[in-house]
């Protein structure tokens, strides 16, 4: 660990001993110091004024820094004389500097002494006294007048001139129980001193833009105090390990599909990093409008900080602390403003030399130029569904059922939320809406959900996760007026737990809940036309919400229409086991078992075509095998594939997919055997080539799909 120097000070320093401290630290760098300056001690009405105490791992010493101009004359008691810039002897105006540091010694040493018999983890002194455990000098610096007459002093303290004050510290080794965390402990417990930075040692103004940065992390401390606990786990990906990567000094990106914790995991690192030398601001994504940064921070820093953020970034400057721009949600900025928002995270982690941490669904969205580590949070364990669940339900007792279909943290956090002692594991659906009416007053139920559906339709409209507030304002008072309702009842909108309500914006409180509504409102506007919402669910922009629309289906035939439009395999894997309901499982399996027949009777007519090449010496080789066969697989059936082999620890369909893989790696050897044959080439080299352009089927999950 690179060697470190630390100040405490009581009071900013200036002039001459400021110079003296600057000096000091960059003469003490290369190895662990630990310097206390500028601080009065007091004991039954005595007290001194302390200039500065050095520690080191093998050293400590109590300095009085006198700035001395000329030859000075001084012995140990009574006034000491200076020459001044007139060659005149004249009485130096202050007590006598070597009763000063000797009597601070012993009074100092006092107090170290009182602190180790009343804290049980200090040490007391090695014999019955401290002051034996430390040097005092005075020490003259700028450096002392060659034709000075000084008394050398004592063990109770020294007359020394900076260099030989500089070399005792360095060099002597002065026996103690006490090393540098017991002295930090009893310079910040007992004596009242505070870390700082050297800057803010020396310059009242990095020390007032220190203490308005203390107060901006206090606040955002106390906002995180309610944050769920986190998991030890043996993921590097998640939990505290996640975190303590995040922690590392450098940009990082952090992937993982909705609700899977990235804003857990975000507010945990925050919550850390706010007690280090960083200052941690968190921003939406969703917030940024094209008006720069700053103005996103504002939005950010405004509950913790009273000020414009320029101020801010100011005081980040002047007090030398760097910034942790951590921004939630890559993939929630309005695709209009995406491009502006990425370039201008690049220009300041530049200007600011601030570190970045950015989440996101996809790397494409992210300023890849800016970040150096991407990780990619993988899907979440039985145990820490349970951790999560329980957390929320406040109980661990008989919940794996209840728990283990729901595969991200936002959807267990709600069926936490919404747990009963006698519950059943239900549905996403069933359990977005249990949620939803558990947070909306009962008389005005159906009003308020429609109007969540009316503002989850304007905001896709928008292209947009928010809204100003004077926006929503003005489009909750038309709802309203429109069903003729009084607007008591908006109110009890926005005190619901399903929006995030800022002085600026509006948005709802996660981005699944807004694709809930949002499948209500395609559900209500269309009702039962199954060609209009087939139609609707293929376009890009509604395949996000198959698991919101599919659970509200009862029949077969319609769903299996619908089915058929799906584009993403975690989709149909999840529907496969029974994430979109019971119907929709059999009629995915129905599917499932279709591919499968079909697969079995397409085996026999594999065929492989070798592609040779002639070699420069002569002879043949085999560059390409690809396969051939009558069926032509469509794109939904190769996902189903996909969510079969995902699925291969599943007892009821292991033994068929098995058959299946074995029956296909047979079929590729008869067909390597006939196409060997007829190019007259040995068997081994086309099957040789045939598994270097296919893959071994066991390594590759789609494999079996796409050779089939």
């Amino acid at each position: 660990m690179k060697p470190t120097t630390e100040v405490l000070i009581g009071a900013p320093l200036s002039g001459d001993e400021a110079h003296f401290l600057t000096r000091l630290f960059s003469d003490l760098s290369g190895q662990d110091a630990l310097i206390l300056a500028n601080f009065e001690i007091t004991k039954a009405g005595k007290s001194r004024q302390i200039d500065f105490v050095i520690i080191t791992n093998t050293h400590a010493q109590l300095l009085e820094h006198k700035a001395l101009q000329g030859p000075v004359i001084g012995t140990d008691n009574g006034p000491w004389k200076l020459t001044n810039a007139a060659g005149q002897v004249v009485i130096y105006p202050g007590e006598n500097p070597w009763v000063q540091a000797s009597q601070a010694k012993y009074l100092l040493s006092d107090l170290m002494l009182a602190f180790s018999q009343k804290t049980a983890a200090i040490p007391g002194p090695l014999n019955k006294a401290f002051y034996r455990e430390f040097e005092a000098s005075v020490c003259i610096y700028p450096p002392l007048d060659p034709a000075s007459q000084l008394t050398r002093g004592n063990f109770k303290a020294y007359v020394r001139g900076y260099p030989d004050c500089l070399s005792a510290i360095k060099v002597q080794v002065i026996s103690s129980n006490w090393r540098i965390p017991e002295w930090r402990r009893f310079a910040i417990d007992a004596l009242g001193l505070r870390p700082v930075t050297l800057k803010q040692a020396i310059d009242q103004g990095a020390l007032a833009a220190a203490d308005l940065l203390d107060d901006y992390r206090k606040r955002l401390a106390s906002s995180l105090r309610s944050l769920p606990p986190i998991q030890i786990t043996e993921d590097e990906d998640y939990g505290e390990r996640l975190v303590e990567k995040l922690l590392r000094p450098e940009n990082i990106l952090l992937l993982g599909p909705s609700g899977c914790g990235k804003s857990f995991h975000l507010k945990h690192f925050l919550n850390r990093v706010v007690n280090r030398d960083e200052i941690p601001i968190l921003v939406q994504a969703k917030h940024y409008a094209g008006l720069g940064i700053p103005h996103l921070i504002q939005r950010s820093v405004a509950v913790h900080y009273r000020g414009p953020a320029k101020s801010f970034l100011e005081a980040c400057n002047l007090a030398g602390q760097r910034i942790v721009l951590i921004v939630d949600a890559m993939n929630e900025c309005p695709t209009v403003h995406l491009d502006d928002l990425s370039d201008e995270l690049k220009a300041f982690v530049v200007q600011s030399q601030g570190r970045l941490i950015v989440s996101g669904h996809d790397a494409c969205r992210a300023p890849s130029d800016a970040i150096k580590t991407t990780v990619t949070m993988k899907p979440l364990t039985l145990s820490q569904k349970r951790t999560i669940y329980a957390c929320y339900a406040g109980t661990q007792k008989d919940i794996d059922h209840l728990c283990v279909g729901f595969t991200n943290a936002y959807d267990l956090s709600l069926a936490g939320k919404c747990h009963e002692a006698s519950a059943e594991s239900i549905s996403r659906v069933s359990l977005y809406e249990r949620y939803c009416r558990q947070n909306l007053p009962k008389e005005s139920e159906g009003l308020c959900l429609g109007f969540l559906r009316t503002f989850a339709s304007h905001l896709e409209n928008s292209l947009s996760f928010s809204v100003s507030r004077d926006e929503f304002d003005r489009l909750a008072e038309g709802f309203m007026g429109s069903h003729s309702d009084s607007l008591t009842v908006l109110d009890k909108v926005r005190e619901s737990r399903l929006l995030e309500v800022t002085d600026e914006s509006v948005s709802f409180e996660h981005e699944l809940l807004f694709m809930y509504f949002r499948a209500e409102h395609l559900s209500c506007f269309w009702g039962d036309d199954i060609d209009e919402i087939e139609r609707q669910i293929r376009r890009p922009i509604y395949q996000e919400l198959f698991e919101f629309i599919l659970p509200r289906l009862d029949n077969e035939n319609e769903i299996g229409r619908l089915v058929w439009s799906c584009t993403s395999a975690d989709v149909v894997e999840r529907a496969f086991r029974g994430g979109c309901g019971d119907v929709v499982r059999r009629v995915v399996e129905a599917e499932c078992c279709a591919v499968l027949d079909a697969a079995e009777l397409d085996i026999k007519n594999i065929n492989l075509i070798p592609i040779q090449v002639e070699r420069e010496e002569g002879g043949r080789s085999v560059a390409h095998v690809s396969v051939e066969g009558n069926r032509t697989w469509t794109a939904f059936e190769l996902l189903l594939f996909t969510a079969l082999f995902r699925s291969l620890s599943d007892k009821s369909w292991r033994g068929r997919l098995l058959g299946l893989y074995f029956s296909t790696e047979q079929a590729l050897q008869n067909a390597a055997l006939h196409a060997a044959k007829r190019a007259q080439f040995k068997f081994r080299a086309v099957w040789r080539e045939t598994i270097r352009c296919l893959g071994h089927l066991s390594g590759n999950r789609t494999t079996g799909s796409s050779t089939t």
